[in-house]
C-alpha cells in the first residue's frame, strides 16, 4: 500500500514520470494475469493508459520539466519539400 501511494505520488508530481508509469504498467499486467477476468479489460485498460503517459513523457510544469528542461521539436520542411511548389 506504501508502495503504491509513493508511485502516485511520484507520478502525480512528476517525479520520474516515464519510469513510474512503466513501472505501474508492468503491475497493471501483472495484475490482470494473476486477477483473473473479472477486472481483465480494467486493469489492461489502465496498463494502456500507464504506457501512452510514459511514451509521452512529463507534462511542462512537471518536476522532471524543471529539472531537465523542456524541448521542443521543431519540424521544418526539407528542401526537397520546397522544390514541389516551384
Amino acid at each position: 500500500m506504501v508502495v503504491s501511494a509513493a508511485l502516485a505520488l511520484a507520478l502525480g508530481l512528476g517525479c520520474g514520470t516515464r519510469i513510474v508509469a512503466f513501472v505501474l504498467a508492468v503491475v497493471a499486467i501483472a495484475t490482470t494475469f494473476m486477477a483473473g477476468s473479472d477486472i481483465a479489460v480494467t486493469m489492461i485498460a489502465r496498463a494502456c493508459a500507464c504506457a501512452a503517459l510514459g511514451v509521452l513523457g512529463p507534462g511542462a510544469y512537471s518536476i522532471d520539466a524543471n529539472v531537465f528542461g523542456r524541448r521542443v521539436f521543431r519540424l521544418e520542411p526539407r528542401a526537397s519539400d520546397r522544390a514541389i511548389d516551384d
